[in-house]
């Protein structure tokens, strides 16, 4: 005569508080956790290592980034403080300008360069914006920045915050060596967005005004003195 199912549930029950099944039970589910347990930190540490190898491949791919940035920019000069009209052939201006200041002895010509344009938005207090030249070859490039003190001292047009023309690289280079004289808490910022611009040295206005989203190094008045300052202008 077999058991009925109420007298199993009840045997179970009664066998429940006894300690070797207790004890037997604790073992199953303990040995249950564990194998569950080791499961997880068996896929975390994998999915870790992956993490890992993704945030090296991401590194390396942005170090190869800013050096084709850099080789991109390499042919790159910026001028600043000539005066901007209405209307304007800023190619035709800038070369006529390079040309009767810079290179008068071997002039570029229009297969020297290969795009010029302003940067940035136009401004209501007439200030002009800095214009962006990029020569075909580096060559042509570094016929004109060699030459660069003649259109310093020639191009004296009294324009309000930007007293004279200037030329300057356009290349990572020069933030890096003006950042490494900076504490890095206040240039990181600068770096991750702008590691392949312009650092520009100037006025607190005339920098964050014209050099929109550049990393810019400059002076600071504070009481009778001035203080060095490291910031990144807002696009």
């Amino acid at each position: 005569m077999g058991i009925n199912q109420e007298d199993f549930v009840k045997a179970f029950v009664g066998a429940l508080g006894e300690e070797r099944v207790v004890k037997k039970l604790d073992d199953v589910i303990c040995q249950r956790l564990m194998k569950e347990i080791q499961e997880l930190r068996d896929v975390i540490k994998e999915r870790d290592s992956r993490i890992t190898d993704l945030e090296k491949e991401v590194t390396s791919l942005k170090e190869a980034l800013d050096q084709q940035e850099q080789y991109t920019r390499r042919n790159n000069l910026r001028i600043t403080g000539i005066k901007e009209k209405e209307t304007e052939d800023v190619a035709e201006m800038t070369m006529d300008l390079i040309n009767k200041n810079v290179c008068e002895l071997e002039p570029i010509t229009i297969d020297d360069v290969d795009r010029v344009h302003r940067v940035g938005r136009r401004r209501d207090d007439g200030v002009p914006r800095p214009i962006l030249i990029r020569f075909s070859t580096y060559r042509a490039r570094q016929r004109v920045y060699t030459n660069r003190r003649k259109l310093n001292l020639r191009q004296r047009q009294g324009i309000p915050g930007r007293p004279w023309a200037g030329m300057t690289e356009s290349g990572a280079s020069n933030v890096q060596q003006q950042v490494a004289r900076y504490p890095e808490h206040l240039c990181q910022r600068g770096l991750d967005q702008t590691s392949s611009l312009h650092a520009v040295e100037g006025s607190t206005r005339q920098a964050g005004e014209q050099n929109q989203g550049l990393l810019v190094i400059g002076r600071k008045r504070v009481g009778e003195g001035f203080k060095r300052y490291c910031e990144v202008c807002e696009k």
